[in-house]
């Protein structure tokens, strides 16, 4: 009998120790498990901020590219309005050197006539009176050419200051286009985290 109870109390404990190593096993791999799922969270959770973060970003981006498209938009036009101003300016001083030179032009003709004239009524006639003649009309070509040689040069003047106001306004508006040029690049999402490979309990089959 004795022998039977010892075999018995072998066995019973044999079977709650491996019932005991079970639950250790089990327990274990529960813990792993949890650990695994605790990370799993805390790295969606980073994701999710980081994801969160790009898209703050990226409506800032798009909100600084779109004032910056305002400001470019403002600049071209401020620059066109000050080119048209400059333009009207040099236009308006030609225009009142030739105005200039189209009356001085006729009283240095009238000039001319009432010489001739006051001639005539003192009674100079022949080669004394042509010679005078001569010599006034003369004096009035050269001052003509002389005048035309002036507006020649106040026109070439205007004309090139018109082209140089032209080209800074073509580089200043260059220069605010570069500002704008590059739209802003959407971020790549980069993808979520991994669900973890969560471990399987160990068989009880033994």
């Amino acid at each position: 009998v004795l022998p039977v109870l010892l075999g018995a109390a072998s066995a019973a404990s044999g079977i709650m120790s491996a019932f005991g190593q079970q639950q250790q096993a089990e327990a274990e791999v529960a813990g792993n498990n949890k650990l695994k799922m605790a990370q799993y969270r805390q790295n969606m959770a980073n994701y999710q901020f980081n994801v969160a973060s790009m898209k703050r970003n990226w409506e800032q981006d798009l909100a600084i590219w779109d004032a910056k498209k305002k400001q470019y938009n403002f600049q071209v036009q401020e620059n066109n309005r000050a080119a048209g101003q400059a333009y009207y300016k040099n236009n308006v001083a030609l225009t009142r050197i030739q105005d200039r030179a189209k009356g001085d032009a006729l009283d240095s003709f009238i000039q001319l006539m009432e010489a001739n004239a006051d001639d005539a009524v003192k009674g100079q006639t022949g080669r004394r009176s042509g010679m005078r003649r001569q010599s006034n009309l003369m004096a009035r070509g050269i001052e003509m050419r002389r005048r035309a040689d002036s507006l020649a040069y106040a026109d070439q003047n205007t004309r090139q200051a018109n082209e140089d106001v032209r080209t800074r306004v073509r580089i200043d508006n260059q220069n605010a286009w570069y500002n704008v040029s590059v739209a802003p690049r959407a971020p790549l999402v980069p993808p979520g985290p991994m669900s973890p490979v969560m471990q399987s309990m160990p068989s009880r089959m033994g």
